[in-house]
């Protein structure tokens, strides 16, 4: 009888594995990919969510103002404490609130249920902390994800005085600066990243003025 317990063991613990893991999988599994569009410049405008057929969905933002602690709503809001950063690939899931109105009236006004930020290697976090931590560049630091030569691959621009981009490896070891520096063609050791670069995906933008 012993015998037959350990294999029937395993096969519970590999279907309790398998049902976690498709779990996991579901978050956002109905939502569809969308960019985040900056239209602060437009009368009664923030940002919005834009789709890949150009539809414009505005968020209904609940009140976070208030003092500790928030009520329950608040902290399980999807948007709670997402960085609306304009251009931004997210992946949402939502539900139109037709009775809701807008002074933007750019789109329909949604409830975000569900949103998914792209997967940001730990080292690219630290060095987003790095430069929120530096004074602000000109242009405004940035970093875009990219798949070049079948990796994965991280982009940070260049910017003021002939300084150069970087190119990095997700776990940040350098690959190349591809433009920038004193002749403005980088290093030369990456000189057809910017014709076969694809997949583009903005992970970070310093908004700090």
């Amino acid at each position: 009888m012993k015998k037959h317990v350990l294999p029937i063991l395993i096969l519970f613990l590999a279907i309790s594995i398998i049902g976690c893991d498709e779990e996991i999988d579901t978050a956002c599994r109905q939502g569809v990919m969308a960019t985040v569009r900056d239209l602060t410049g437009l009368d009664g405008c923030g940002f919005v969510f834009e789709l890949a057929d150009g539809t414009r969905l505005e968020p209904h933002m609940m009140g976070f103002c208030g003092t500790p602690p928030l009520p329950k709503e608040v902290i399980e809001n999807p948007l709670y404490n997402f960085e609306f950063i304009d251009g931004k690939k997210v992946k949402i899931a939502f539900e139109e609130i037709p009775d809701a109105v807008s002074i933007c009236m750019v789109g329909k006004i949604v409830k975000i249920t569900c949103i998914e930020e792209p997967f940001i290697p730990v080292c690219i976090k630290n060095k987003i902390t790095e430069l929120k931590n530096e004074e602000v560049r000109n242009p405004p630091a940035s970093i875009w994800q990219y798949s070049y030569q079948g990796k994965t691959v991280y982009y940070i621009p260049q910017f003021c005085c002939d300084f150069p981009s970087v190119l990095l490896n997700p776990d940040c070891s350098v690959v190349c600066s591809p433009d920038g520096g004193i002749t403005g063609n980088g290093d030369g050791k990456c000189a057809d990243f910017f014709s076969s670069r694809k997949n583009e995906v903005l992970i970070w933008k310093d908004n700090r003025n």
